[in-house]
């Protein structure tokens, strides 16, 4: 079996194994990162990142509900 990593697959796996305190602190840190006049790779990055760190606590939430 291979591991597919299109589409940010790898980072989205290493998001699930994350705690919900570690996954606020990589939201901050996404931030600092747009906070020093970062280049336009480095917000697009940026802002895809936060988006899938979002996805992923708004998927957590989703399943406790259940």
């Amino acid at each position: 079996m291979t591991m597919d990593l299109s589409d940010s697959a790898l980072f989205k796996a290493y998001l699930v194994a994350l705690t919900a305190k570690q996954l606020d602190a990589l939201v901050v840190w996404q931030e600092e990162r747009l906070s020093d006049k970062p280049g336009p790779d480095i917000i697009a990055d940026a802002l895809m990142k936060k988006k899938q760190i979002w996805e992923e606590k708004r998927r957590r939430l989703g399943s406790s509900r259940s």
